[in-house]
């Protein structure tokens, strides 16, 4: 009796087990690109707090101009008795009025940007990918699902982490991969394994807000980014440094590369980490998702 409720026991584990996998292999068919580790996953109550400020504020400056419009109204009516011109003004102030209404949705829609101008910023990694780069600013991850002219776009653009620049050690750049292979990084996933590769392509070009910088690629990293108590995962947690936390980072960074290049880092270095999902089959649809890291040591500025 006893062995058979031990038998029954670990049946309905393993079913359960089976189930849970199941669940996880339906939920990534029906993605069609990766979702990665972005700096909003770590600062979801600072970004509702400032689109929770932003709705306030288009409230207040609706019912401001509502109410100066009714100002304006009531001056008509009494210096202007006749009923023919007191309708037209009513009519021009409801008009005005469902204006203001209408840029006040439209607002929360599509943020005004000023990076969106700004085509001339752009990253490049020679025979691998030219595209535009912009800033994130506010933590909202924007230019994830967004295009330069502000359209919803599931591709997006790449974008700096708002917490990280150049003038830090260390800059992050954000950029979607897919499964239909038009993600903006795409084409980092021919590094994974593949040293040759690799030596053709070894350096990372940023041109931003009129200067040039320069990057050698170190290291070919992956990181799982569902695994938060992961030390792998310090690259994107941690943007502040003493001296010799940097250099435990950047020992880490080049020890963790899926193969040597060869390049070396010192404590004295500053770095730029492109990063984007995994789509390489040792990684892809595990139970954590990955995220595919190239990282470079700056060597030139101007």
């Amino acid at each position: 009796m006893k062995e058979n409720r031990v038998c029954i026991r670990r049946c309905t584990i393993i079913l359960l087990i089976i189930i849970m996998l199941n669940i996880y292999a339906i939920a990534y068919q029906n993605i069609g690109k990766h979702v990665f580790l972005t700096a909003s996953n770590i600062l979801d109550e600072k970004i509702e707090k400032i689109e929770e400020e932003k709705v306030e504020e288009s409230k207040q400056e609706v019912k401001e101009e509502i109410k100066e419009q009714e100002t304006k109204k009531v001056e008509v009516k009494k210096e202007e008795p006749k009923k023919t011109e007191t309708k037209t003004t009513t009519k021009k102030t409801e008009k005005k009025t469902t204006i203001v209404k209408k840029e006040v949705t439209q607002t929360k829609q599509v943020t005004p940007k000023k990076e969106e101008i700004k085509v001339n910023n752009k990253i490049t990694v020679n025979g691998v990918l030219s595209k535009p780069l912009m800033k994130d600013e506010t933590g909202d991850n924007y230019y994830l699902n967004h295009s330069l002219t502000g359209v919803e776009d599931n591709i997006g653009v790449p974008y700096i982490d708002f917490r990280t620049s150049f003038t830090g050690r260390k800059v992050i750049v954000y950029a979607h991969s897919s499964k239909s292979g038009n993600g903006p990084f795409q084409g980092l996933q021919n590094y994974h394994n593949n040293k040759d590769y690799y030596n053709s392509h070894k350096y990372i070009e940023i041109e931003y807000e009129n200067k040039k910088y320069k990057y050698e690629i170190f290291s070919v990293y992956v990181a799982a980014a569902e695994d938060k108590d992961s030390d792998v995962l310090e690259y994107f947690y941690k943007v502040n440094y003493t001296r010799k936390t940097w250099e435990q980072a950047l020992n880490t960074y080049k020890n963790n590369s899926e193969y040597d290049t060869g390049v070396e880092v010192s404590v004295d270095d500053k770095i730029i980490i492109l990063q984007t999902c995994s789509m390489d089959s040792k990684y892809y649809r595990k139970y954590y998702r990955y995220n595919l890291l190239i990282m470079g040591k700056l060597i030139s500025e101007s």
